[in-house]
C-alpha cells in the first residue's frame, strides 16, 4: 500500500518590493513543469513543489503567496500562520529597513507559537546579484541578528536564481527534522564565489 504524500506548508513573507513573488516562481519554474501546480485557496496563490529527501522519500513544499496584502495593509489571519511548517523572510539587502520590518515580523510571528510547535524560518537577504563578494552593512546586521536567534541567513538572487535552492533545500531539512536541535542550528550563507568558474 502507498504511503500517503507529505505536504509542508510555507509561507513567503516580507515588507512589499522585495522580491517574494520572484522568488517563489523562480523556485516553482525551476521544477518539472508537471509537477507545478497553481491555484487559489482562501484568496492567496499557492505554489507546489515536488522534493525528494535524501531517505527517498518524496513530499510536497506548498509555496504561499501573501498576494500583496503587506502593500494595502491587511492582516493575514493568525489561524492561517500558526497552520504553516515554515517561513522564509525576505529582506531587500539594499534597504536596511526591510530588515528592521522582517525582525519585527519574526518577532510577531514567534508569538503565536508555544514550545509545541516551532516551525523552520530561514532568512533571504534578496537582490544580492550585486553584492557577491562584498558584505555590506546591512548584511552584516541581519547576520547577527539570524545568529542570536539560530536562524539560516542567505544572500539570494530572485533575477538569477542565487543561493534559492540551497535555501530552500535547507528549510526542507529544518521542517523534516524531529530533533529541535537540528531545527535551531545556525549558518549564513553568502553566494558563491566559484560562479562561473
Amino acid at each position: 500500500m502507498a504511503t500517503a504524500i507529505r505536504y509542508y506548508n510555507v509561507l513567503v513573507l516580507g515588507p512589499y518590493s522585495v522580491g517574494k513573488t520572484s522568488i517563489e516562481k523562480w523556485l516553482a519554474d525551476d521544477r518539472d513543469k508537471n509537477t507545478r501546480t497553481d491555484a487559489k485557496l482562501f484568496d492567496r496563490e499557492f505554489y507546489d513543489i515536488r522534493v525528494q529527501l535524501s531517505n527517498r522519500e518524496w513530499i510536497i513544499v506548498r509555496l504561499w503567496d501573501t498576494l500583496e496584502m503587506e502593500k494595502t495593509n491587511a492582516n493575514i489571519p493568525s489561524s492561517f500562520m500558526r497552520q504553516r511548517d515554515g517561513f522564509i523572510l525576505v529582506w531587500d539587502i539594499h534597504r536596511k529597513a526591510t530588515l528592521i520590518d522582517v525582525i519585527a515580523l519574526y518577532e510577531s510571528l514567534m508569538s503565536f507559537y508555544g514550545d509545541d510547535h516551532i516551525p523552520a524560518f530561514i532568512v533571504f537577504a534578496n537582490k544580492a546579484e550585486k553584492e557577491m563578494k562584498l558584505n555590506s552593512e546591512e548584511y552584516l546586521s541581519c547576520i547577527e541578528w539570524s545568529n542570536k536567534h539560530n536562524i539560516d541567513c542567505y544572500k539570494t538572487s530572485s533575477e538569477t536564481g542565487d543561493n534559492l535552492e540551497e535555501g530552500l533545500s535547507r528549510l526542507v531539512e529544518l521542517m523534516t527534522s524531529k530533533d529541535p536541535i537540528t531545527r535551531k542550528k545556525k549558518k549564513a550563507v553568502e553566494l558563491s564565489d566559484t560562479k562561473g568558474q
